[in-house]
């Protein structure tokens, strides 16, 4: 409630080490180790309640492993490496006209959320 969340939980992962128990349904790992084991797609780990609250259903959020499944099929082409080489041009002229707006606006503070929120439309869009 008071906005440091991400710290708290750093600070009882470097307190309690990589796997720290934030509730009664909720571990946090912070070992990069994990990641795959978490995240990919084969993995057993089953995505949360908390994926609902996520707004409109994307792949990222997607809790049944057959729809995200075949979503993923679907979109495998998008995550191709070639067509990531591509983009990576495009999305470091995105960053860099982010970074020049934070460096004008960083005086009078910036609403994050909002520049990343658009930052993200400008690489979808082009």
């Amino acid at each position: 409630m008071a906005g440091n969340r991400a710290q708290t939980i750093h600070d009882l992962h470097q307190k309690y080490g990589p796997v720290v128990q934030l509730g009664p349904h909720e571990l946090s790992f912070s070992g990069i180790d994990t990641i795959k084991a978490i995240y990919e797609g084969q993995g057993e780990c089953a995505k949360g309640p908390i994926y609902d609250t996520f707004g409109r259903t994307g792949l990222f959020s997607m809790q049944d492993p057959v729809a995200h499944k075949e979503r993923r099929r679907l979109m495998a082409h998008v995550f191709a490496q070639g067509n990531i080489n591509d983009m990576e041009p495009i999305i470091r002229e995105q960053v860099q006209k982010l970074i020049a707006v934070i460096d004008r606006k960083s005086p009078e503070g910036i609403d994050v959320r909002q520049w990343f929120r658009m930052l993200s439309l400008d690489i979808s869009g082009e």
